[in-house]
This record gives structure tokens, C-alpha cells and sequence, in this order.
């Protein structure tokens, strides 16, 4: 017999990505990552799997094993470990056998790529700029300076380098030059190499730019050229928006690339676009699709890098991307004569990386659904069939129930169209009444959608009809909804919010008297925005928070930017309407029992803006927790340390199983 989910149950979960589909077509090489229990981490490695073949572990250990990438004749795969201390680049047959370390660099390494007559391998490290043996002070120059994936303040002591190892005689040549930088460096200056069909140059992005400009706009990028035998990159896409995943077109004369105008900041829609290596000039080839391109689904169950660069057809015409769409990430193709956008892989699911093998036309894709977690497959864009390749969670999933997501719709105050799903509990009856918790997305720019979500299985394990949408600001819907949340926070969001509450009361079986609502970042901000204007939900957990926006504004690693794109331009001179759409400023009348949930080394919401919020309920004598998760990030709840991952979920059951009373 099936048995209920239970928190620890995250523990077996597999997490699949990075799909690469061979030179033949017939195989694809992908990633398998797992917990390790034993040393509270994780360990992935490199699996094959052929169309009608037992899929094979190419590589085994406790390391991390990831970035395949198939040799352009089949035979090997390069891939990037950390078997013997720092990332390196190895090579092993694709047959199996013993890998080869071929770079020993100082620094970690990313994004190999094989030039394309495969003799030889470009990828990204650093160069230390002083080798400091004591203690100094740090000196800070620059608006930007601290990242919540570094979980503190930026090392400006490095700078990133494209090299070029020469898979014969192992040489490796640093392609761009010492000087490249203008000013002191940051984090992530250069990024996503790219091949020429003709391999004699690499495009890549950088955010090199005059330094005030990368300050006030620090989602800019540009696109540069440089030639793979080294010398000094040519800026080629110089305006005010971002460039991402750059690849060339057939007769290597222009560059397509992912990015916007930022027209509406950072809430822009992401567009395909190509801008002529000549002349520099850019031009929107996706504006009337009106969606936004890449993956912006939040989630809980997946991990690891996948590839979801666009990628060109055989012929040269058509360019295949992902993009966001009604809560589901799907496959396109757009027409480069006609402009006109296909839906290619479609399916209420989300597709979270792809790869093309171009003389077989066919695509290899890694995807999830509300039931599964991910796994790979195949399609056959000739025939238009689909072959799923693996069910790596199949034993997990037949021993446990799941409960199915049902869609439901509804209009807010102004007349838009929305979206939701609401989740009926494991052992569900018809007739009787059951608690309910809203979860509330971060963001607010992402989307929830059709993958799978442990978080709110658990929830429904445990009784709780789980309901969740996209209200505005959500990703998904078009330009208009998502900018539609700018200058709103705390006004039309929560009306969307608590419009879709009573559309979901409206199925009859949630109990209108015990309902609980939690959310993490943005969402964390809702739910603390929602209980200090509304008692109706019994409990609340809020997770990584906003409560302060005049402090996040300075104390966060993108407030400085965010709070003024979220105020249209506004900003230090508007503190008075900051502290209005602060839940801090209406801690009187939250009556609500709480519990908050934050890491210790979140950046993007730091853990002060917690602090704040338990210090002055705590005075008040209201009814709080604080539970404070140590040398933890953001994304605790998504790649965090497994222990602690499980420690989240338990406070979350715990403390709502407190305040909900079970009939």
C-alpha cells in the first residue's frame, strides 16, 4: 500500500539535469544528483542513457560530477569535477573507463565548450590579483558590494578569464588579457562562451561597462568578440539592457541572444534578439511573442545546472528557446524570415534545459510535472514523437501518494484574468471540511506552475488543501500583468491574493475558519503584509521576509536598485512611501501567531528584516518564533544544507499543526 509523504522523505529524492544529446542522436548524457545523507551534502554524477539501452553511471564517487559536454565525434565527454579539490576539467571515453584531469588550474573552472572540430575546450576561471596572507582592512568603492550566492561581500581580488586548452598537447592560453578590466572587478564579469562556426573567434558576455553605469544598472551586459587564439575583445552589443547565452548565426555574421531593452527594468520581458557583428545594431526579433523567454518557475526539487541556451537550426532558420507560459515552461521555435513563434514541445509541464543535435534534428530536454520531479527525454522534431528516457524517482514515487494540482481561475479588482491551483489533501472526502494553507511565490517576478513541489505534498500528507497563484507582478502572462505589480506592493497584489482565497473557498471543502498562509521572499513580504492587515488565517509562517523596506533598500544586495524600480525611479527622497508598504508599520495589529523562518547568510533578504519583525511583536507581547538557519543563503529551502532543508519542513508542519485544529 501507498503511504503519506513525510519530511524526511526529501532525502530520496533525485534531482536530473543537463541533458546532452550525442553526435549520433541516440544517446543522451545527463546529470544525477542525490543526497548524501552520511555527509550532509550532495553528490551527482554523469549518467548515459540510449533510446532503447539500460541507462550507465559514466563516473562514480562523493564528488560533484556535472557539465558534460560530448566531443564533437562521439568518442569522449569532458566534464567539470571536484574529485581532487578545487573544479577541473576531465576527460573520459565515452565507453567508460578511467577520466583524465586535463586542466590544473588555481581557481575553480565553468563552462567548458568544445571548439567546433573538437580539438579543443574553452572555459572560465579566475586569476588572483593579490595573494593577501593577513588581515586587512576592506576597502569599498562601489555601490554593489556584497551577493547572496557568495553569501557576503564581494571578493573584487579576482578576475575571470576565458582560456583555451588544446585537447593534444594540454596547453592552455589565456584568451583575454590582463587589461580587459577598466576598474576593479566584480564577481561575474565575464560569462558565457561561445563558439564560431568557423572556430576563430569566442563571443561571450560581460558587464564591463563605465562604472557608475554597471552600479545604477547592474542587469546590463554587453556582448564581446575576441579571436580564440587570444588578443582584445571588440565590444559588439553596447545599450541598456541585459545579453544572455549569445550564440552565432550560420554564416557567423551576427550574434542571437537572449535579453531586453529594459524598458520596464527588470520586470521586462526577456526577448530573443540579434545584433550584427558589423555594425553593431540590435534588433527585438521576438517582440510580439508576449511572454517571457527562460525558466522563472519556482520549485523545490531540482537541482544542478542544465543548458537552455537558444539553439539554431540545421538550415539556419529557425532559432528553438524556452519561455514561460501560463504556469508551464514549454519548447518554442521562431521563424528568422517570418518571425513567427511555434509552440514545439508543449505539455502541462516544465521544461528546464534542452540540447539539438542539428544533423538529426533532433531534442534532447529534461522536464517536470506536478508528479514527478524530472526526468529525461527525447524528441523527434521530424516525426514530432516523444521518448522518455529515464523514471529515476519511480521507486519513490509508487510507495508514496500524490496529491494533483487542479487549475482554477479567477478576475481581480481590476479586471485581469488570473491563475491558481488548488491542491486537495491525501485521503480526501467528499462532504467534509478541511484546513487550508496559502503559499505565496517570491519574486514577485517568477511564476508557480506545473512541476513538482515537496513543500506543498507534504502539506497535503498531512491534511491541508494547498492552494497557490500567480497574481500580478507573476511571470507567465504577458508584459502587462507582470508590470503591473510595479508601484502596487501592498495594494492590488494582496487584493489578487485575497480574491483567489475566496475563489478557492468557493470549491466547498476548505474550512474558511482554519486557514494558514506562509511564503518565502516576496512572498514572505505578503504574508507578513497579509496578517497585519487581516486576521481571517488562524497561523502564518513567513520565510526569508521583507518587513522594513527603508532598510532593505540599503542592507540587501539588490535593494538599491529594486526598491527604486518597484517606486518608478524613485528613491532615498521617498522613505515616507517605503515605510507605508512596510508590514513593520502596521506590527500593532498583526494578532496572527508567527513563525519566522530566515538564514543566516541571506543577502537578498537579510536576516535584520526578521530581526526587526520578531524584536517589535516580541515587545508587543504577540505570540512569535524565530528559527535562524546557520550558514545558510537565500535558497536555503531549494539547494541548502540537506539538514537544515529538513529542519525547515518540520518547523512548517510543526508550528501550523500547532494552531490548525485536526476533525
Amino acid at each position: 500500500m501507498k503511504r503519506k509523504i513525510i519530511p524526511e522523505d526529501i532525502y530520496k529524492l533525485a534531482y536530473i539535469s543537463d541533458p546532452q544529446i550525442s553526435p549520433d542522436g541516440l544517446k543522451v548524457a545527463f546529470v544525477k544528483t542525490v543526497i548524501d545523507e552520511e555527509n550532509n551534502n550532495y553528490k551527482s554524477n554523469i549518467w548515459i542513457k540510449g533510446e532503447d539501452k539500460e541507462h550507465y553511471k559514466l563516473t562514480n564517487g562523493i564528488s560533484t560530477n556535472n557539465m558534460p559536454r560530448w566531443s564533437p565525434n562521439g568518442e569522449f565527454i569532458s566534464f567539470i569535477s571536484d574529485r581532487n579539490g578545487n573544479k577541473q576539467l576531465y576527460l573520459i571515453h565515452t565507453n567508460g573507463g578511467e577520466a583524465e584531469q586535463i586542466t590544473f588550474m588555481k581557481e575553480d573552472i565553468s563552462f567548458p565548450v568544445w571548439s567546433p572540430d573538437g580539438s579543443k575546450i574553452a572555459f572560465i576561471s579566475k586569476i588572483k590579483i593579490n595573494n593577501k596572507e593577513k588581515l586587512e582592512p576592506v576597502e569599498i568603492k562601489k555601490l554593489k558590494l556584497k551577493s547572496d550566492s557568495v553569501k557576503g561581500f564581494i571578493d573584487t581580488n579576482y578576475k575571470n578569464h576565458i582560456y583555451v586548452i588544446d585537447i593534444i598537447s594540454k596547453v592552455v592560453t589565456k584568451i583575454t588579457p590582463d587589461d580587459f578590466y577598466l576598474f576593479e572587478p566584480e564577481w561575474h564579469q565575464i560569462f558565457n562562451p561561445s563558439w564560431s562556426n568557423d572556430g576563430k573567434y569566442l563571443s561571450f558576455t560581460s558587464q564591463i561597462q563605465d562604472e557608475y553605469d554597471r552600479d545604477k544598472n547592474p542587469w546590463k551586459a554587453d556582448i564581446f568578440v575576441v579571436s580564440s587564439e587570444g588578443g582584445i575583445p571588440k565590444a559588439i552589443k553596447k545599450d541598456i539592457g541585459p545579453a544572455l547565452k549569445p550564440i552565432w548565426t550560420i554564416d557567423d555574421k551576427s550574434i542571437i541572444y537572449i535579453g531586453h531593452l529594459n524598458k520596464y527594468f527588470r520586470v521586462t520581458s526577456l526577448k530573443l534578439c540579434k545584433v550584427a557583428l558589423e555594425d553593431g545594431k540590435a534588433e527585438i526579433l521576438s517582440d510580439e511573442f508576449d511572454r517571457t523567454l527562460e525558466d522563472f518557475t519556482v520549485h523545490d526539487s531540482g537541482m544542478g545546472y542544465s543548458d537552455s541556451y537558444p539553439k539554431l537550426s540545421m538550415d539556419g532558420n529557425k532559432v528553438y528557446f524556452l519561455a514561460s507560459d501560463f504556469g508551464k515552461v514549454n519548447l518554442f521555435s521562431l521563424s528568422l524570415k517570418t518571425k513567427e513563434v511555434k509552440r514545439v514541445i508543449g505539455g502541462k509541464r516544465r521544461i528546464f534545459g534542452f540540447t539539438l543535435n542539428k544533423e538529426k534534428n533532433k531534442i534532447a530536454f529534461s522536464f517536470s510535472t506536478v508528479d514527478n520531479p524530472g526526468d529525461i527525454a527525447i524528441f523527434d522534431l521530424n516525426t514530432e514523437k516523444e521518448i522518455r528516457l529515464t523514471d529515476v524517482n519511480k521507486d519513490f514515487l509508487n510507495s508514496v501518494n500524490i496529491s494533483i494540482p487542479e487549475e482554477i481561475s479567477y478576475v481581480s479588482k481590476d479586471d485581469m484574468r488570473q491563475y491558481g491551483w488548488i491542491m486537495k489533501p491525501i485521503g480526501f472526502q467528499e462532504g467534509k471540511k478541511y484546513p487550508c494553507v496559502l503559499e505565496i511565490h517570491g519574486g514577485p517576478y517568477t511564476q508557480y506552475g506545473w512541476t513538482f513541489f515537496f513543500e506543498f505534498q507534504l502539506l497535503a500528507a498531512q491534511g491541508y488543501v494547498v492552494i497557490y497563484c500567480n497574481p500580478r507582478g507573476s511571470r507567465g502572462y504577458g508584459q502587462k500583468l507582470s508590470y503591473a505589480e510595479i508601484n502596487n506592493y501592498g495594494g492590488l497584489d494582496y487584493d489578487d491574493i485575497m480574491k483567489f482565497t475566496d475563489r478557492a473557498l468557493e470549491c466547498g471543502y476548505i474550512d474558511p475558519e482554519r486557514l494558514a498562509v506562509t511564503g518565502g521572499s516576496y512572498g514572505g513580504y505578503m504574508t507578513n503584509w497579509i496578517i497585519s492587515h487581516t486576521n481571517r488565517f488562524k497561523v502564518a509562517v513567513t520565510q526569508r521576509c521583507i518587513s522594513n523596506w527603508m532598510t532593505m533598500y540599503a542592507m540587501s544586495d539588490t535593494g538599491y536598485f529594486m526598491v527604486k524600480e518597484m517606486l518608478l525611479g524613485k528613491e532615498l527622497e521617498d522613505l515616507i512611501e517605503l515605510w507605508k508598504i512596510s508590514p513593520l508599520a502596521y506590527v500593532k495589529d498583526i494578532n496572527t501567531p508567527l513563525l519566522i523562518l530566515h538564514s543566516e547568510k541571506d543577502m537578498r533578504c537579510p536576516i535584520e528584516q526578521s530581526e526587526q519583525l520578531y524584536i517589535s511583536l516580541k515587545s508587543l507581547d504577540k505570540e512569535v518564533e524565530m528559527v535562524r538557519f546557520p550558514e545558510s543563503n537565500h535558497g536555503l529551502s531549494r539547494n541548502g544544507i540537506p539538514s537544515l532543508r529538513l529542519a525547515r519542513l518540520k518547523y512548517i508542519v510543526d508550528y501550523i499543526n500547532k494552531y490548525i485544529v485536526k476533525k
